[in-house]
């Protein structure tokens, strides 16, 4: 998929570094919250512990619970060259594909090292320069024991107790290489308010890939990793009753690219749905997100949902009043 010049142009802004949160705020719920009223075409400040005011008893919020993995593995070759291989997916028990660098260091046959231990050998190159690893163990015991969480690559201070931060509070199924950010501000707290006023809260698993990381090229192409999904029969039940009468608040772009892409039916399988302004969303009344990289598919949605011309007014105005950006970031709740 090719974008147009003119998508492109508006996919783009300048953010300072400054501007890029390194850690989340504690308490995660007292992060700013921009709500952009699409109706009234306004802008206004608030916090995400201030969600509750605009959701009513019967209104159903939707959030991924996938988490994170030790899918970043820091290795040697049987020449003691260094290398680190960062894993895409799993192809079986114990063969996955990994992107790796410096690529040049691991051909096929090469074996692979973790404290002189040896793992695994590469099996195959794609198309892609991507290796095919073949693990002498479960892919699952190696990353737990030798592996380490994927960093952003734009987070700088590595902070001590990082792999609790990137973690959701509802995270419970391994297997993404990120973490569904805007899912990170939701505290116990907000969640035990959110249900004592009524509101259903409901989970959908993306896992996500490395392609979270990614930037549309220069030349406006989209491609995404297929991401491995499963949305259950309760789930699709409960849209389509909270869309008789109530509101659908979806939160991140990864439950949004998952209940707009599987037509209210269950599915388990791989999507690589991209959606672009000019896209009739099906399910979302309300969308909560954070604040994304420019010329990225998570912008291209979040500007499908708000109107690229608000979306843009609101990020400027974001930039202007010092919000926090990227993964440990403030949110934008779009109604």
């Amino acid at each position: 998929m090719i974008l147009d010049e003119e998508l492109m142009n508006n996919l783009s802004y300048f953010l300072p570094k400054e501007r890029i949160a390194q850690r989340p705020i504690e308490p995660r719920d007292s992060a700013k919250l921009l709500v952009v009223d699409r109706r009234k075409m306004s802008i206004k400040d608030y916090t995400v512990r201030d969600l509750p005011k605009f959701l009513e008893e019967g209104d159903l919020i939707i959030l991924n619970n996938t988490k994170v993995i030790k899918a970043r593995l820091y290795c040697t070759t049987d020449s003691f060259a260094k290398v680190e291989m960062l894993l895409i997916k799993k192809i079986d028990e114990k063969t996955g594909l990994f992107m790796v660098k410096p690529g040049k260091r691991l051909k096929v046959g090469k074996e692979i090292f973790v404290d002189n231990l040896k793992i695994g050998k590469v099996k195959d190159i794609d198309i892609h320069g991507r290796r095919v690893i073949e693990f002498y163990n479960e892919i699952d015991l190696l990353l737990e024991k030798f592996g380490n969480l994927p960093v952003p690559p734009y987070v700088r201070r590595f902070c001590k107790d990082f792999e609790e931060k990137y973690q959701t509070k509802f995270a419970n199924v391994p297997g993404s290489v990120a973490a569904p950010t805007a899912g990170l501000h939701f505290t116990e707290n907000l969640l035990k308010e959110l249900k004592e006023k009524g509101v259903l809260i409901k989970f959908i698993t993306l896992h996500v890939g490395p392609g979270t990381f990614k930037s549309i090229s220069n030349r406006g192409e989209v491609l995404l990793e297929p991401e491995w999904v499963d949305i259950s029969q309760e789930v699709c039940d409960s849209i389509k009753k909270a869309k008789m009468k109530n509101k659908v608040l979806v939160v991140g772009t990864t439950s949004m690219r998952t209940v707009e892409s599987t037509n209210l039916m269950p599915y388990r399988g791989y999507i690589d749905t991209v959606i672009l302004p000019g896209y009739n969303f099906k399910v979302a009344d309300m969308f909560m997100t954070n604040f994304h990289f420019p010329k990225t598919s998570l912008l291209a949605l979040t500007m499908a949902f708000g109107g690229i011309d608000l979306i843009k007014k609101a990020y400027a105005y974001a930039i202007e009043n010092d919000y926090r950006f990227y993964s440990f970031g403030d949110a934008m709740l779009i109604i």
